[in-house]
């Protein structure tokens, strides 16, 4: 993984992108990685926006509500006119499909987050979906937990899938999984691709490598992964493979400990950072 002064010094590829839902820039750093110009971003929560700023200083980091943003603003914050953007970008917040949370108990009841303001979650891929029809970009990109492919979550993937071939789009939809793609953890993500009708082309999504990258290859200081599971363990405690996905708080989907000079401990930052294939200098 580079550094932040390596990718910085990335020349442009000459298309731009908008982003939407941005955390801390996750995304917005790859598609920069990627030589792409990240004009405008889009993220409420007071720390993420902290993250996103120290690492992206050059792009214009719109701090409201989602529901509050208009696509003439974006467009005139950016100088350009509708259908002129490359690429529109997007994570609407999973925590309604996740199938680590409460799933369709959760429908309906809105998340307050750390600045006081409460969304409903699985409405705010209706907002992507207006904000795309405001820009519309030559290309889309949205993502989302594997779990809105899954159970009770499959009618919300079919009504957005519907909105989004409907707002002009030739749409494709994979599920990826990070392990296969270069990062040492097993993440699996709904990505949606659209090209706008007017453009021959189709989307395409990446192929996944013959190999993967192991824990040991990211924290090669760590003696041992600790999972809660018995049956894992034998697994990923011994052998060389991918973590299992990050969580809030560091944790894994089993347990997030690990044990390195015979002490037994949780994930530090700059550890989740490597499994996450982050730079060691993102802040």
């Amino acid at each position: 993984v580079p550094s932040m002064a390596e990718i910085s010094a990335i020349p442009h590829n000459g298309f731009n992108v908008v982003s939407t839902f941005s955390g801390c820039g996750g995304s917005c750093l790859g598609y920069r990685m990627a030589g792409f110009r990240v004009l405008w971003a889009n993220e409420f929560i007071p720390i993420a926006q902290a993250s996103y700023k120290a690492n992206h200083p050059d792009s214009i980091l719109d701090g409201r509500d989602i529901r509050e943003v208009q696509p003439d603003e974006i467009l005139a914050a950016i100088g350009l006119k509708q259908g002129e953007l490359d690429l529109f970008d997007g994570s609407p917040p999973c925590q309604a499909f996740s199938t680590a949370g409460k799933r369709h108990k959760g429908w309906g009841k809105g998340k307050t987050y750390e600045n006081g303001k409460t969304q409903c979650n699985e409405t705010l891929f209706d907002e992507y979906v207006r904000l795309l029809r405001g820009l519309m970009p030559r290309v889309f990109v949205a993502e989302n937990v594997s779990g809105l492919v899954k159970g009770t979550a499959k009618g919300y993937f079919l009504d957005i899938l519907k909105a989004l071939k409907e707002s002009g789009y030739n749409v494709k939809v994979q599920c990826l999984d990070a392990q296969w793609l270069g990062v040492p953890q097993m993440r699996q993500r709904v990505i949606f691709q659209g090209v706008r009708n007017d453009i021959d082309r189709q989307p395409a999504f990446p192929t996944p490598l013959p190999y993967r990258y192991s824990v040991r290859d990211a924290l090669p200081w760590i003696d041992e992964c600790i999972v809660g599971n018995a049956a894992f363990e034998s697994i990923w405690g011994k052998a060389d493979v991918p973590t299992p996905t990050i969580m809030a708080g560091g944790k894994t989907k089993q347990s997030g400990e690990c044990k390195a000079d015979n002490q037994r401990r949780k994930f530090t930052i700059a550890e989740v950072k490597r499994i996450c294939a982050f730079p060691d200098d993102f802040v």
